[in-house]
């Protein structure tokens, strides 16, 4: 299916042409330099999250097919195809530095001897299962716990004993000397962010796609 100019429709009187930008977790780097760019070009943008298995249940609000979508997986669907792949993205654990210390420095007995926190989407990718898998030792299974609240999973990362799986160490916690951010490179974890765009779109599309190749 080629690209193409759809029409515009108008709704009440009102010419309705905004971006809805989806995202799968955390990338807030990205949706703030994507946001800003758009605000200095006047481009209008809804910031929303969605989940792997329900790609195709993607909603087009205003129907002109404006639709960007940040995804740490890959993404088959006859709506969207590839824009940009940025490789070597960050993706790390955020803890108490004394459980650092408790697992000897290690960051995999750090990830197989306490609960990871992690975002239910997050918790869905590829990525997870194979950070699990590294982590395994012998019969002791991985302790993993959903959390949707990015304010409480922060306060129980600070106050317990669990680590927490995230891309940058959150800003809640960045006055805290006793909350570290651990990179998972050392393990050989690749994380990626691919960038895709609906088929068919306005205009309106077009002009953020451009402002991604000059960011980017």
């Amino acid at each position: 299916m080629q690209e193409k100019e759809i029409t515009k429709r108008y709704v009440g009187n009102e010419f309705r042409n905004v971006v809805n930008i989806y995202y799968d977790w955390g990338k807030n780097h990205h949706l703030i330099k994507l946001y800003q760019t758009a605000g200095i070009n006047k481009i209008p943008i809804n910031v929303l999250k969605f989940d792997y298995d329900k790609v195709n249940e993607i909603s087009d609000y205003d129907g002109d097919g404006n639709i960007l979508i940040l995804s740490l997986e890959k993404i088959v669907s006859e709506r969207f195809i590839l824009l940009k792949k940025l490789q070597k993205e960050t993706i790390g654990i955020c803890c108490r530095k004394q459980l650092y210390e408790h697992a000897e420095k290690n960051l995999l007995k750090l990830l197989n001897q306490f609960p990871w926190l992690c975002d239910p989407v997050l918790y869905k990718s590829q990525f997870i299962r194979d950070i699990e898998s590294k982590a395994t030792i012998g019969a002791n299974r991985i302790n993993i716990r959903w959390m949707e609240n990015s304010g409480f999973c922060d306060g129980l990362i600070q106050n317990g004993d669990y680590i927490g799986l995230t891309d940058k160490l959150p800003e809640t916690c960045q006055s805290t000397p006793d909350i570290i951010f651990l990179p998972l490179d050392e393990l050989s974890m690749t994380n990626s962010c691919y960038f895709y765009k609906s088929k068919a779109h306005g205009s309106i599309l077009n002009r953020v796609i451009d402002a991604i190749k000059k960011i980017y």
